[in-house]
């Protein structure tokens, strides 16, 4: 729905959201009634967001759902570099995250510190639920052996990126 979306680009911050559904009102002048669309289309959908929900499929080793992502983020103009940065960004993430909790830290804490919007603290939770250190320690080396493949010209970005998908789904130790 387009509040959902609103929300997940926005977070809780009412001055934003206010902003925010101001600038929407402007955008689709003269009609009145607010899209998904509209707020894809002003706000953007960010690679970011994508490759959040590519990480979930990942850690729940549903291959098909991941490929079905990153044709996605492909079709939108991501580029396979583009999509391992964004990954890695979330690994390290979940690392700093996951540090914090063995230390006691609430998740609020770990939203605040690591500046995750509040609409998106919950599902970050539920990744950070499904992972240990040795699942992060895969994950984060997957990222660089692909990142290396696609810079040495060893493998084509695209295929890399799918490659490390089907590895990641495939390893026995992820879940």
């Amino acid at each position: 729905t387009a509040a959902g979306r609103i929300f997940e680009c926005v977070g809780k911050d009412l001055a934003r959201l206010e902003s925010t559904v101001e600038q929407l009102s402007i955008y689709i002048h003269p009609r009145t009634m607010i899209t998904a669309t509209d707020v894809d289309l002003l706000l953007g959908k960010t690679a970011e967001q994508d490759v959040f929900l590519l990480m979930d499929s990942l850690i729940e080793k549903n291959a098909f759902a991941a490929l079905a992502r990153l044709r996605r983020l492909w079709q939108e103009g991501s580029h396979g570099i583009e999509i391992l940065a964004v990954l890695a960004m979330q690994a390290d993430k979940l690392k700093k995250a996951l540090a914090m909790l063995l230390q006691g830290a609430s998740g609020e804490t770990i939203g605040a510190e690591l500046k995750i919007n509040s609409y998106h603290l919950e599902k970050f939770l539920r990744q950070l639920e499904r992972l240990s250190p040795e699942k992060l320690r895969i994950l984060a080396n997957g990222i660089l052996e692909t990142d290396h493949a696609i810079k040495t010209g060893k493998t084509e970005q695209a295929s890399a990126v799918e490659l490390l998908v089907l590895r990641l789904c495939e390893e026995p130790s992820l879940v």
